[in-house]
């Protein structure tokens, strides 16, 4: 079992003078959050240099303070690329461990997967990497 050492951080995220911590990859893939999910997710795919952007699907707000209609469809999932050559869309919906998809989600994921796009429902970045690595494969071998 691969094994992950950080050091514990106060709220200012300064590391403490305690003892590091140890957890296996299982564990952190548990306590991780969104945020965290997200932000490896993002690394690994710049890293592997696929074009894609950020659902920004917040409330928005007018100059009145008031809320507009938002310009993201309800349920699309938080990232969207494209994969080369062939212009696959690939969209990631990021869940905690604990996260459920909503009925919204569900319904535009079958779109996308209907329409012959890829969706990767991923609570690690490891669920995004073997479904790249699986489309991948799938093209080398046409």
């Amino acid at each position: 079992m691969q094994r992950k050492s950080f050091k514990k951080q106060n709220i200012r995220g300064k590391a403490s003078n305690k003892k590091q911590a140890h957890i296996s990859t299982e564990e952190y893939q548990k306590s991780a959050t969104h945020k965290q999910i997200e932000a490896g997710i993002e690394e690994y795919m710049n890293w592997m240099q696929v074009e894609g952007t950020h659902t920004d699907a917040s409330m928005p707000f007018g100059k009145d303070g008031q809320p507009r209609p938002g310009k993201v469809k309800v349920g699309w999932p938080d990232r969207t690329y494209v994969l080369k050559p062939h212009g696959k869309m690939f969209c990631i919906e990021i869940k905690t461990e604990i996260d459920k998809l909503s009925d919204e989600q569900v319904t535009v994921i079958s779109s996308i997967i209907a329409s012959g796009g890829i969706v990767v429902v991923a609570r690690s970045v490891e669920d995004v990497k073997q479904a790249y690595v699986a489309y991948m494969n799938s093209i080398k071998n046409q």
